[in-house]
């Protein structure tokens, strides 16, 4: 590697320090058919737009401005409803991309993150990195001994730190043929002992490895086909049962900020044609040693995205598992958005629903929530309020087991993530939650959420978590009353830049009536509970 690669290299991992911020809900993939129609255009934000604009010198604003109407070109040649049409579409793609090129060509800085550009080939660098201190006071509601949380320090400070450089390539092979893949290594870390109780660790593993190909205007012209394997991040729906397909914590560190996303080996085969989408999929976690449960899911999710008022999407899930409740378990699930009103599209609806079913077993969870852009008032408000449930297990009924499984859900605060304290103990199964946020943006490159929850147990004395691998699953435990906690939590992200963002966030839990039960019944009082953390987060060239 030459002198000048080397000093860029280093010049983009000393240019990162920094989690991933809470952003409040928001809707789902925009219609491929027209994604510009007015029912996705308003639900877009500030944050969702790109936020803050860098510092950036006059090649860089000229480089993404071309990288713009690049997109924008390959765009329309995507769209495009003639063959004219679509080949002047592709020569403005071309020429905006002749227009910059990469680092290994330019010997500029203000290239990166793009590496090397030419007609057929592109490859981009990227680098995403995070830093960030943590203090709880009377953690998980300073629990005692034999209490449902007991494994739970009761004041805890320490520091996590994540770093992953990676490399996307992108090659077209022919007319309609691109070939792509990325790499990525990821290195986490926990300095103390952190709010599970989990002590220093350091930890590092390839995250991304991964290679795909992309057929596009295919039958005519509508339909693209899209077929990848490796190890790589995969979502669906707003996160209720996939979307976090590694661990995070233990031996690996950095349990909170959670960097470590794709899965250990996923094999996508997605066909696209106009407003329908369809994906298959099979799925390997990457799991932690400790935590290994060898789980296997395989599927279907379906995607209806017309541009009007309703989007439709479907899933089925199946699963085979060393836990006994999740082996041989089928998931179905339906998602929902609507927006109600066409003269007001700020106004939409979205719901969630899933039900588990196997001999002995049945299982249900689903989710409501109202949202609103105040898209038109000072500091731009979306205000999002939510239902959600899912079912635990009957104790008096230990012939059928009834625990709603959330499989590796995620997203952020409130989406399937309850609360920036209480989701460290919960772990979305026998719970029924209410929660409201609302996000401010007082500048454009400044944001503010604030949320609120109230977490109730679904049935009392009924399992807290899932069922740990070849374990008979245990009906009983929990809490004797269906109050669990209530949390108000504020968070503030300031981005420095388009790459850097600093995010202080305090949540503060009051005990439910259930907690102070368990706890006074094990010789101790349930205190409230302060949790507090400063991250610096860096997610440069994606």
């Amino acid at each position: 590697m030459s002198v000048r690669a080397t000093t860029a290299l280093l010049c983009v991992v000393i240019f990162a320090a920094t989690v991933r911020i809470a952003q409040a809900q928001l809707a789902g993939d925009v219609s491929s058919k027209n994604p510009k129609n007015v029912y996705d255009e308003a639900t877009i934000t500030p944050g969702r737009s790109g936020g803050a604009q860098a510092k950036n010198s006059e090649v860089r604003q000229r480089e993404r401005r071309a990288q713009l109407n690049e997109e924008e070109a390959e765009l329309d040649a995507a769209q495009a409803r003639s063959e004219q049409e679509r080949q002047a579409a592709q020569r403005r793609a071309v020429q905006a991309r002749s227009s910059y090129l990469g680092y290994f060509q330019t010997g500029d800085f203000d290239s990166l993150p793009r590496l090397y550009q030419t007609d057929r080939i592109s490859v981009l660098g990227s680098l995403d990195a995070g830093l960030a201190p943590f203090v709880a006071f009377d953690n998980a509601f300073d629990s005692p001994p034999g209490s449902v949380n007991a494994a739970f320090p009761g004041y805890a400070n320490w520091v996590e730190a994540y770093m992953e450089p990676g490399v996307t390539a992108t090659y077209h092979v022919a007319r309609h043929v691109f070939l792509y893949g990325g790499v990525s290594y990821l290195e986490s870390g926990t300095i103390g002992t952190d709010y599970s109780g989990s002590p220093h660790a350091w930890y590092g593993l390839p995250e991304q490895l991964y290679a795909g190909l992309r057929f596009t205007h295919l039958l005519g012209g509508g339909v693209t086909l899209d077929a990848s394997y490796g190890q790589q991040n995969y979502v669906t729906g707003g996160g209720m049962l996939l979307a976090n397909g590694a661990t995070n914590g233990f031996d690996r560190g950095a349990g909170y900020l959670g960097p470590r996303t794709a899965w250990r080996q996923a094999g996508l085969l997605k066909a696209i044609d106009g407003e329908w989408s369809a994906q298959l999929f099979y799925l390997r976690p990457n799991e932690a040693p400790l935590l290994f449960d060898n789980t296997r899911l395989t599927g279907i999710n379906v995607i209806w995205n017309p541009p009007g008022q309703l989007r439709l999407g479907a899933e089925y899930v199946y699963s085979s598992s060393d836990i006994l409740t999740r082996n041989q378990m089928s998931t179905y699930e339906l998602r929902a958005r609507f927006h109600p009103f066409e003269h007001d599209p700020y106004l939409w609806l979205q719901a969630d629903y899933a039900i588990q079913g196997k001999p002995y077993l049945s299982a249900d969870g689903w989710m409501i929530q109202a949202n609103y852009n105040f898209d038109r008032m000072w500091w731009k408000p979306l205000v999002n309020v939510g239902l959600y449930s899912m079912s635990g297990a009957n104790p008096a009924n230990a012939l059928i087991w009834y625990g709603f499984d959330p499989l590796y859900f995620g997203g952020s605060v409130p989406q399937w993530l309850p609360g920036f304290a209480l989701q460290t103990t919960l772990a979305n199964t026998n719970l029924r939650d209410f929660d409201t946020s609302v996000t401010l943006w007082p500048w454009k490159q400044d944001s503010l959420q604030l949320n609120y929850l109230a977490a109730n147990v679904s049935r009392v004395n009924a399992a807290l978590l899932t069922v740990p691998p070849s374990t008979p699953p245990e009906p009983g435990g929990g809490i004797p009353n269906f109050g669990y906690g209530r949390e108000l939590g504020a968070s503030y992200t300031h981005n420095l830049s388009d790459a850097l963002s600093v995010n202080p966030f305090y949540a503060f839990v009051w005990p439910g009536n259930g907690i102070a039960a368990n706890y006074a019944a094990h010789g101790g009082a349930a205190h409230n509970w302060s949790f507090l953390g400063l991250s610096f987060t860096a997610s440069y060239g994606k």
